[in-house]
């Protein structure tokens, strides 16, 4: 199963303290640097990016205890001409006039160096970045994390730069893991212990911040390792976690965001409603409210994009099957739990019947057309073995 590593911001202190973390959790035995996809956030960018084109994490360590940390230090340290990493790297930044959130990628046509620099872009300290005439800064005064980009992998680590139990200081990191755990992943979050805090956030200035950060850091991810090396080695047996009566009941309304509007959440909406109503009456409830949900989050339904009825239709039909072949009296959450083990609940379940050209048509966006490849029955997919 797929699983997201999400770094923070926090300046240069953040730098250094989650430099040292990840690596005394290697060196104990977790190693964070190959996660399915990386998020960044200021220095968490500046972290990730360096981390993901095969940076030495022992180099950035030492570099850490030896540099005073300072905002340059922040925006420095990848040349120009360093490409995007393979292992996909989501860097925020704000657009500087909009106050939107901007997530760069390999595929935005923006130099990494320069991606990087706008997510650590602090105005008051060093001036926004410009891009294409466009100027951009550090997301961190809207989220330090926007942890909810990772949404719809099973397992998310977050390490925050922010102590544990700090009323309010978290800002939005509590909703956005309701968020993701609302989609079904399981999250953990890593925030400064005692020590780390005590070196992120001392009470009188110290020269030597960077450095005691880092070793902070260092020792508290080697004490982390063993359950951080259990989370990664477990990752492949864990189920969605899915309120199924919270997501029916939000998407009624419809209160969905569209960052929960995931494959997981999509097949529990229709076995729910599978469960409740039966095939032709969940059919015709789906339709109507994927269509609002659709608008309510800003979408359309258009021949190109939003409501696909083909998609609806085959799912609702092999949803129904799946929930009467479970044992007589299981409830839905039990029915639930076989249906994320099973083949069923694969993304491309449905080119086992249709073609990638026929399914995605515009004939079978707008209403219901036969699959090319195979019978729509339930036993063409369970008979297949299940993916990982």
């Amino acid at each position: 199963m797929s699983w997201a590593l999400v770094l923070s911001g926090g300046g240069p202190m953040a730098l250094a303290w989650q430099t040292g973390l990840l690596n005394g959790l290697r060196d104990g035995g977790a190693d964070l640097t190959q996660p399915d996809i990386a998020v960044g956030t200021s220095a968490g960018a500046l972290v990730a990016a360096q981390m993901l084109t095969g940076r030495d994490l022992r180099e950035l360590f030492d570099r850490r205890c030896e540099t005073v940390a300072n905002a340059a230090t922040v925006r420095g340290g990848l040349p120009d001409e360093q490409a995007w990493p393979e292992r996909p790297l989501q860097v925020t930044a704000l657009d500087d006039e909009t106050g939107a959130l901007i997530v760069w990628t390999r595929t935005a046509g923006v130099p990494l160096s320069i991606a990087v620099a706008s997510s650590c872009s602090e105005p008051m300290v060093a001036g926004a970045t410009t891009i294409a005439g466009r100027r951009y800064r550090d997301a961190s005064p809207v989220s330090a994390t926007s942890a909810e980009l990772a949404y719809g992998h099973r397992l998310v680590l977050v390490i925050a730069a922010v102590p544990a139990g700090t009323a309010g200081a978290r800002g939005p990191l509590d909703g956005e893991v309701a968020q993701l755990r609302a989609g079904g992943s399981h999250v953990h979050v890593v925030s400064p212990d005692a020590a780390s805090a005590a070196a992120l956030f001392p009470t009188r200035a110290d020269a030597t911040r960077g450095a005691a950060a880092a070793e902070a850091g260092y020792v508290q991810g080697a004490a982390l390792s063993a359950t951080a090396a259990e989370w990664l080695a477990g990752r492949h047996a864990l189920l969605p976690v899915v309120d199924v009566e919270d997501l029916a009941a939000r998407f009624a309304v419809p209160a969905l965001r569209k960052a929960e509007w995931t494959h997981v959440a999509h097949l529990a909406v229709g076995a729910w409603h599978a469960h409740h109503y039966g095939a032709a009456d969940a059919l015709t409830r789906l339709r109507d409210g994927i269509r609002r949900l659709n608008v309510s989050i800003g979408g359309d339904n258009t021949a190109s994009s939003g409501y696909h009825e083909t998609i609806t239709a085959a799912y609702v039909t092999l949803l129904t099957e799946f929930l009467d072949a479970c044992p007589p009296g299981l409830p839905l959450a039990g029915r639930l739990a076989r249906l994320w083990t099973s083949p069923l609940a694969e993304r491309d379940m449905l080119c086992s019947f249709y073609s990638r050209a026929r399914l995605f048509s515009t004939e079978a966006r707008a209403g219901w057309v036969d699959p090319d490849l195979a019978p729509l029955r339930l036993e063409e997919v369970m008979g297949r073995p299940k993916l990982t």
